[in-house]
């Protein structure tokens, strides 16, 4: 990544190879089509970690963008680690039941 502007490195370490691939494969489109021009971000994949880099004009955009993709992340790390709860991908027909 060049250029001028912040820069954020982030690593993630999900757990396992499976997850990280999981979470990569969720924040890469993401990456590729961010909102607006005052940020770019990369996201790549080495082993078992995700690697997120952001290079932002100003530090609000920074900040947004590192919010954004730090939950992203962990929407995406919860869902699965809920999903291997019912089962993993061996069902995933499974729904939880619950509510009224």
């Amino acid at each position: 990544m060049g250029g001028r502007g912040n820069l954020a490195r982030i690593t993630l370490r999900p757990g396992s190879k499976r997850m990280a691939s999981a979470v990569f494969r969720a924040l890469e489109p993401e990456a590729r089509s961010a909102p607006t021009g005052r940020s770019k971000i990369e996201v790549s994949r080495r082993g078992s970690a995700v690697e997120i880099s952001i290079l932002s004009r100003d530090l609000s955009s920074m900040r947004a963008a590192v919010n954004t993709f730090l939950r992203l992340a962990s929407a995406c790390q919860g869902a699965l680690e809920a999903l291997e709860g019912l089962g993993g991908d061996r069902a995933p027909h499974r729904r939880a039941r619950g509510g009224p």
